[in-house]
């Protein structure tokens, strides 16, 4: 049976048509093959392209990111400084109190010294001049 269909396509396409069909087969799935690597060229040229794309986008928020990060930097480095300053003028402010409480010390000191004195003279002249010479009221 199977005979049969062969023979009858043999006679009725005969020697040309099974050879332009022999050819043609591999003909149809060569440009097959061909429109399928052109797709594929396509296709990977686009993502090539978009692979470049977005290495450009990716580097263009690296440098944003490093601008930022400098500005933070420099933000920080100010305020350190600010920082400095103050322990600096704390330490001079300390130098000065220390020096000014000594000055203080100084005035304390020789403030009760003479209240000392004052206190000394007051006991030693407890009586008014007139009397201790035996005036008219004192006897």
């Amino acid at each position: 049976m199977e005979m049969g269909v062969i023979e009858t396509i043999i006679k009725t396409l005969g020697a040309p048509g099974l050879i332009i069909i022999c050819m043609g087969a591999p003909s149809v799935v060569m440009c097959t093959m061909y429109a399928d690597h052109r797709r594929y060229e396509r296709e990977r040229l686009e993502a090539t392209r978009l692979d470049a794309a977005r290495r450009e986008e990716h580097m263009a928020e690296v440098a944003l990111l490093k601008e930022q990060f400098h500005a933070i930097i420099a933000q920080q480095e100010k305020r350190f400084e600010v920082v400095v300053r103050n322990y600096e003028n704390n330490v001079l402010l300390v130098e000065n109190y220390q020096k000014l409480s000594n000055e203080l010390a100084g005035i304390i000191h020789m403030s009760t010294q003479v209240l000392t004195k004052l206190v000394e003279k007051i006991d030693n002249n407890m009586f008014c001049p007139i009397v201790k010479k035996g005036g008219p009221h004192g006897t």
